[in-house]
This record gives structure tokens, C-alpha cells and sequence, in this order.
């Protein structure tokens, strides 16, 4: 997060971490989410565009699972490989 933060000199927001499964559920998260075990993060960086922070991202960290939202990037180090998606 502080290269995410010193890369765009910008504050993030972490508008999501670590759930219970109840949470999850509600948020419409996937039963198996990286959130349940600790592993992910839903960021929004002040003044960037997610496109540009999942890109970033991408290109800086290839071993990290992203995923690109119209409001948010998620992160998150699952152990079976990183993802790529849109949401």
C-alpha cells in the first residue's frame, strides 16, 4: 500500500479487508473471497482512477491477484497463483 501511496502521492482508502462470512455474504462476496482469510484489500486512491491503479499494479506487482472495478481496485496474495479480472 505505501508504494500504491508514494507512487500516485495520493492517500488511499481501504473501503474493505478482512470479513466475517456474514459480512461477505452481504456484500455479495464469493464464498471461497480472499477477504475471509485475511488476504485482500479493496483500495480507491484520492484522484486516480481504478483503470490506472489495477494498471500500476499489474505491471509493478505481477504476482499480486487484481481485480479492476469501476470504484475500487481489489488485491489480494491467494497462494494458488494471481488473478486477473474485471468486476
Amino acid at each position: 500500500m505505501q508504494d500504491v501511496r508514494k507512487h500516485f502521492n495520493a492517500p488511499i482508502t481501504i473501503t474493505s479487508g478482512c470479513r466475517c462470512e456474514s459480512h461477505n455474504a452481504n456484500v455479495g462476496g464469493s464464498p471461497n473471497s480472499q477477504h475471509l482469510r485475511g488476504r485482500a484489500a479493496d483500495i480507491q486512491v484520492e484522484g486516480v482512477d481504478p483503470p490506472l491503479v489495477s494498471q500500476w499494479l499489474e505491471k509493478t506487482y505481477p504476482d499480486l491477484s487484481i481485480g479492476r472495478y469501476d470504484t475500487f481496485t481489489h488485491i489480494d496474495t491467494r497462494t494458488n497463483g494471481p488473478a486477473r479480472w474485471r468486476g
